[in-house]
């Protein structure tokens, strides 16, 4: 009991000198500097957020660049496609089947384009970024990347698919040629 009796007695008195100090703090006036405000220090993970977005738009322009080149050389092997077709037509070959897929060839590519340009477009007026990449505005930057890497992957997906069903109808029709090779022989 005696323990008990000091132990409270101690406590009695830690518990009043807290009190007395919180009491003797708040009716001290408060002298605190006040300083010119200046930049906002951006968390860690601010920065790595941006430098991610910075490289994704630089990504992203190197990805229309090299789908340009892409969409291009599709448009020349269409060219050249439809001469193959007209050399094949004069010498009496049925070539319908490969018009018919060069006809959906070229609207694919032209619907590929139609994504693309508007890739180069979010890309060319860079919402979110400087002139040289820069992250000014994080929400902005991020919607740029999202869009533009749609469009990018559509126009992408749309040629694949298209340079697809042509090399398809190629390769249908030259079987068709080779079983009618020998009959026409014969």
């Amino acid at each position: 009991m005696k323990h008990l009796a000091i132990l409270t007695g101690t406590l009695r008195k830690a518990a009043l000198a807290v009190l007395a100090a919180v009491l003797l703090l708040a009716s001290a006036p408060a002298a605190v500097p006040v300083y010119a405000q200046g930049p906002t220090p951006q968390p860690r993970g601010a920065a790595v957020v941006e430098r991610i977005l910075a490289r994704l738009y630089e990504r992203e322009q190197a990805w229309l660049k090299a789908q340009a080149n892409h969409l291009e050389r599709a448009g020349q092997v269409a060219d050249k496609a439809q001469q193959l077709l007209d050399a094949a037509k004069e010498k009496g070959k049925d070539v319908v089947a490969l018009e018919q897929a060069l006809a959906a060839f070229r609207a694919g590519l032209a619907e590929s384009q139609a994504a693309h340009d508007q890739a180069a477009s979010i890309l060319g007026s860079h919402a979110g970024f400087d002139a040289s990449g820069q992250v000014t505005d994080r929400q902005a930057a991020r919607q740029t990347v999202v869009q533009a890497r749609r469009s990018l992957a559509e126009a992408h997906r749309i040629l694949v698919k298209a340079v697809r069903d042509l090399r398809q109808a190629v390769r249908d029709w030259r079987r068709g040629q080779r079983s009618q090779a020998p009959a026409a022989a014969s």
